[in-house]
């Protein structure tokens, strides 16, 4: 018998994107569907809802929808990255399991591999012992994958990926092709020391064509905004010190401007290989023609002068950005 939604069970109405969706993504209902039909196929583990169905809560859809539905022209994510806080005994463990399995069993990842990790191994395998009851209570995962209790691993036969606890010992995690981590912790009231090996051991996990970013603007944040990929400081409430070491810096000390920042960071980079392969283009095509004794003098002209006003009104694109 079909398990259908209790009548008076709130459900998400009239979804609108995450007011960061970057002008250049756009939200597809279909790849939003199915990550949030996966996830509601699955099973509470805890509480009075045991066993039942996990039927998302209207602001549980909301992060599901804007994470895997809001795609690039490319069908790749915007989101990669999602800091959720939420309170004591309101189903956090559940969404981080529920999010893992879907990673792992239906993101078409082929050997995809999914990571649990938190300030110890017991804490990470809060989430796993949840992702691991989820599993057993749903035979069509059951039976695609092999559960390793012992050293806190799940096998997924379908695509040969995993997903594996970690402990904090994060100096001997090398060679890890992350393609999923549930991180089940928050550092608060660190030494400007311990900012920055908080930073160190979240840049071990991430691939080496990604980048870490950090936002601060206290004077123990300078040492962490110098050593992260990208350091962000408040302009108006931020020191002299985190200012002087951030890499960018937010004027209005709106933090919603970093969609901003990345956006036309893309846009520039694009404008600057626009033009470096047009003036190389042109250049090296006079060039063959000189050899060839086809071009002449206005020819060269317009290779040096001319290719330089192009890129220059091409680089007022940016203005726009």
């Amino acid at each position: 018998m079909t398990e259908c939604r209790p009548k008076n069970y709130p459900k998400l109405k009239d979804y609108k994107p995450s007011r960061f969706m970057l002008p250049t993504c756009h939200y597809d209902a279909a790849k939003a569907d199915r990550a949030v039909i996966f996830i509601e196929n699955l099973r509470h583990t805890k509480g009075k809802w045991a066993g039942k169905r996990f039927w998302l809560l209207p602001w549980q859809e909301q992060i599901i929808r804007d994470v895997f539905g809001i795609v690039d022209e490319k069908g790749n994510r915007q989101f990669r990255t999602a800091y959720v806080e939420i309170g004591k005994k309101n189903g956090k463990s559940e969404l981080a399991a529920a999010v893992a399995l879907y990673l792992l069993f239906a993101d078409n990842e082929p050997s995809a591999e999914v990571y649990g990790a938190a300030a110890d191994r017991q804490q990470a395998s809060i989430v796993f012992d949840v992702a691991h009851q989820m599993v057993q209570m749903t035979p069509a995962l059951l039976k695609r994958c092999k559960i390793m209790a012992a050293t806190k691993r799940i096998v997924n036969y379908g695509n040969a990926g995993f997903y594996q606890v970690l402990s904090a010992e994060v100096g001997t995690k090398h060679g890890l092709n992350v393609s999923g981590l549930v991180l089940d912790e928050v550092h608060a009231q660190l030494l400007p020391g311990d900012k920055v090996d908080a930073v160190e051991s979240l840049m071990k996990f991430l691939p080496e064509s990604k980048k870490l970013a950090f936002v601060g603007d206290g004077i123990n944040d300078a040492p962490v905004l110098s050593r992260a990929d990208v350091g962000i400081a408040m302009g108006s409430m931020g020191s002299d010190a985190a200012i002087e070491a951030a890499d960018v810096v937010l004027m209005d000390d709106d933090p919603g401007k970093i969609a901003d920042i990345v956006r036309i960071s893309r846009k520039t980079m694009g404008i600057v290989m626009q033009n470096i392969v047009f003036a190389l283009g042109v250049k090296f095509v006079v060039l063959a023609m000189g050899a060839f004794g086809v071009a002449n003098m206005w020819e060269a002209v317009f290779a040096d002068v001319g290719v330089t006003l192009l890129a220059v009104l091409n680089s007022m694109r940016a203005l726009k950005a």
